[in-house]
Protein backbone atom coordinates (compact mmCIF):
# COMPACT_ATOMS: atom_id res chain seq x y z
CA UNK A 1 0.00 0.00 0.00
CA UNK A 2 2.88 2.39 0.77
CA UNK A 3 4.34 1.78 -2.69
CA UNK A 4 1.03 2.68 -4.38
CA UNK A 5 0.72 5.89 -2.35
CA UNK A 6 4.29 6.93 -3.24
CA UNK A 7 3.66 6.24 -6.91
CA UNK A 8 0.44 8.29 -6.86
CA UNK A 9 2.20 11.13 -5.02
CA UNK A 10 4.94 11.04 -7.67
CA UNK A 11 2.38 11.30 -10.48
CA UNK A 12 0.70 14.28 -8.83
CA UNK A 13 4.04 16.09 -8.39
CA UNK A 14 4.95 15.34 -12.01
CA UNK A 15 1.62 16.72 -13.25
CA UNK A 16 2.08 19.94 -11.27
CA UNK A 17 5.59 20.39 -12.70
CA UNK A 18 4.36 19.81 -16.26
CA UNK A 19 1.57 22.39 -15.76
CA UNK A 20 4.01 24.95 -14.32
CA UNK A 21 6.45 24.34 -17.17
CA UNK A 22 3.78 24.80 -19.83
CA UNK A 23 2.61 28.03 -18.15
CA UNK A 24 6.17 29.36 -18.15
CA UNK A 25 6.64 28.39 -21.80
CA UNK A 26 3.35 30.09 -22.70
CA UNK A 27 4.52 33.26 -20.93
CA UNK A 28 7.79 33.19 -22.89
CA UNK A 29 5.88 32.83 -26.17
CA UNK A 30 3.62 35.78 -25.26
CA UNK A 31 6.61 37.98 -24.35
CA UNK A 32 8.44 37.10 -27.58
CA UNK A 33 5.31 37.68 -29.66
CA UNK A 34 4.84 41.12 -28.10
CA UNK A 35 8.48 42.16 -28.64
CA UNK A 36 8.89 40.88 -32.21
CA UNK A 37 5.39 41.35 -33.62
CA UNK A 38 3.91 44.10 -31.43
CA UNK A 39 6.97 46.31 -31.05
CA UNK A 40 8.97 45.12 -34.05
CA UNK A 41 6.22 45.07 -36.66
CA UNK A 42 3.72 47.47 -35.04
CA UNK A 43 0.97 44.87 -34.93
CA UNK A 44 -1.78 45.60 -32.42
CA UNK A 45 -2.03 42.51 -30.26
CA UNK A 46 -4.32 41.92 -27.29
CA UNK A 47 -1.53 40.66 -25.02
CA UNK A 48 -1.90 42.97 -22.00
CA UNK A 49 -4.20 42.93 -19.00
CA UNK A 50 -6.63 45.84 -18.75
CA UNK A 51 -4.78 47.15 -15.66
CA UNK A 52 -1.31 46.85 -17.29
CA UNK A 53 1.41 49.17 -15.93
CA UNK A 54 4.88 50.16 -17.16
CA UNK A 55 7.38 51.17 -14.48
CA UNK A 56 10.00 53.55 -15.88
CA UNK A 57 12.16 54.73 -13.01
CA UNK A 58 9.95 56.75 -10.69
CA UNK A 59 7.20 57.13 -13.31
CA UNK A 60 4.41 54.64 -13.98
CA UNK A 61 2.39 54.51 -17.22
CA UNK A 62 -0.87 52.77 -18.04
CA UNK A 63 -1.65 50.83 -21.21
CA UNK A 64 -2.90 53.83 -23.20
CA UNK A 65 0.16 55.91 -22.29
CA UNK A 66 2.43 53.01 -23.27
CA UNK A 67 0.67 52.68 -26.65
CA UNK A 68 1.15 56.43 -27.22
CA UNK A 69 4.90 56.09 -26.54
CA UNK A 70 5.08 53.09 -28.90
CA UNK A 71 3.39 55.12 -31.66
CA UNK A 72 5.90 57.95 -31.09
CA UNK A 73 8.79 55.48 -31.36
CA UNK A 74 7.33 53.99 -34.55
CA UNK A 75 7.11 57.48 -36.11
CA UNK A 76 10.76 58.15 -35.25
CA UNK A 77 11.84 54.70 -36.53
CA UNK A 78 9.29 53.66 -39.20
CA UNK A 79 11.31 50.61 -40.28
CA UNK A 80 12.01 49.44 -36.72
CA UNK A 81 12.54 45.73 -36.28
CA UNK A 82 12.92 43.98 -32.91
CA UNK A 83 14.53 40.60 -32.38
CA UNK A 84 14.62 38.66 -29.14
CA UNK A 85 18.14 37.57 -28.23
CA UNK A 86 17.34 35.65 -25.06
CA UNK A 87 14.34 34.76 -22.89
CA UNK A 88 14.53 33.73 -19.25
CA UNK A 89 11.40 32.84 -17.30
CA UNK A 90 10.55 31.81 -13.77
CA UNK A 91 7.22 31.80 -11.95
CA UNK A 92 5.21 34.74 -13.36
CA UNK A 93 8.20 36.73 -14.71
CA UNK A 94 9.80 36.75 -18.17
CA UNK A 95 13.07 38.57 -18.84
CA UNK A 96 13.72 39.51 -22.47
CA UNK A 97 17.08 40.62 -23.86
CA UNK A 98 16.29 42.23 -27.22
CA UNK A 99 17.85 44.22 -30.08
CA UNK A 100 16.03 46.84 -32.17
CA UNK A 101 17.25 48.22 -35.49
CA UNK A 102 15.83 50.99 -37.61
CA UNK A 103 16.33 54.30 -39.39
CA UNK A 104 15.69 57.45 -37.36
CA UNK A 105 13.57 59.86 -39.44
CA UNK A 106 11.97 62.05 -36.72
CA UNK A 107 12.67 63.26 -33.20
CA UNK A 108 11.11 61.55 -30.23
CA UNK A 109 11.45 61.52 -26.45
CA UNK A 110 14.88 59.85 -26.70
CA UNK A 111 16.39 61.26 -29.90
CA UNK A 112 16.74 65.08 -29.98
CA UNK A 113 17.12 65.42 -33.77
CA UNK A 114 16.12 63.48 -36.88
CA UNK A 115 19.40 61.92 -37.99
CA UNK A 116 18.21 59.86 -40.99
CA UNK A 117 20.76 57.30 -39.80
CA UNK A 118 20.34 53.60 -39.24
CA UNK A 119 20.83 52.54 -35.67
CA UNK A 120 20.81 49.61 -33.33
CA UNK A 121 19.89 49.53 -29.66
CA UNK A 122 19.69 46.75 -27.10
CA UNK A 123 17.59 46.48 -23.99
CA UNK A 124 16.33 44.29 -21.20
CA UNK A 125 12.62 44.11 -20.39
CA UNK A 126 11.05 42.28 -17.47
CA UNK A 127 7.40 41.29 -17.77
CA UNK A 128 5.12 40.09 -14.99
CA UNK A 129 2.48 37.84 -16.47
CA UNK A 130 -1.07 37.21 -15.23
CA UNK A 131 -3.37 34.63 -16.82
CA UNK A 132 -1.13 34.44 -19.90
CA UNK A 133 -1.09 38.22 -20.48
CA UNK A 134 1.43 40.96 -19.73
CA UNK A 135 0.42 42.71 -16.49
CA UNK A 136 3.51 44.79 -15.69
CA UNK A 137 6.71 45.86 -17.41
CA UNK A 138 10.09 47.17 -16.31
CA UNK A 139 12.78 47.95 -18.85
CA UNK A 140 16.14 49.46 -19.60
CA UNK A 141 17.26 50.51 -23.09
CA UNK A 142 20.83 51.48 -23.98
CA UNK A 143 20.12 54.77 -25.77
CA UNK A 144 23.50 56.16 -24.64
CA UNK A 145 25.37 53.78 -26.97
CA UNK A 146 23.05 54.71 -29.85
CA UNK A 147 23.60 58.45 -29.31
CA UNK A 148 27.38 57.94 -28.98
CA UNK A 149 27.47 55.93 -32.24
CA UNK A 150 25.61 58.71 -34.04
CA UNK A 151 27.95 61.35 -32.64
CA UNK A 152 25.16 63.06 -30.70
CA UNK A 153 27.01 62.65 -27.40
CA UNK A 154 30.62 63.22 -26.56
CA UNK A 155 32.07 60.00 -25.19
CA UNK A 156 34.77 61.70 -23.13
Amino acid sequence: MKNIFLILAGITIFQVNVFAQSSIEKNKITAKLFMEEGMGKARHLELHTSDFLVHAGKVTYNLQEDYAAAIENRKAFPDMDVKVIQLIAEDDKVVVHWRATGTNTETNMYIPIATNKKGEVEGITIFRMADGKIAEEWGLTDFISLLLNWGLLNGK
